[in-house]
């Protein structure tokens, strides 16, 4: 049997946005090209506020870094910020809905385009 977090409203996911960009590119232009990753954590704090705070720490700890590149140019990866900051209502188990998306009334053929094969997930 599966191992149960009991939730007591205690328990987030946190999308922490981060970018990587080769030191001395022109920082003014808006349109520049940038890698960028959102990653979704799972955030434990006794409320939004801190769950908050805690995610952009624990981003700005695991996520910036300064390294050289193959190229040799040197590459720093920065916190952005939080894309998104939900609370978990379930208790936490397999199966378990963490979140959801409202993609808004829209289209059936735009709803059917939002699903990907298993090919397509497994291959990323």
């Amino acid at each position: 049997m599966a191992k149960k977090i009991k939730n007591n409203s205690d328990w987030f996911l946190a999308d922490i946005v981060e970018r990587a960009e080769m030191v001395g590119r022109d920082k003014t232009n808006p349109n520049r090209r940038c890698l960028t990753w959102t990653n979704t954590v799972l955030i434990q704090a006794p409320s939004i506020e801190e769950a908050y705070d805690r995610a952009i720490r624990i981003g700005r700890e695991n996520y910036s870094m300064r390294y050289k590149a193959a190229s040799g140019e040197t590459c720093i990866w920065k916190v952005l910020g939080l894309s998104s900051l939900v609370p978990i209502y379930e208790d936490i188990e397999d199966g378990a809905e963490i979140g959801f998306t409202d993609e808004g009334f829209i289209a059936a053929r735009t709803s059917e385009s939002l699903v990907k094969t298993k090919r397509e997930l497994l291959s990323k």
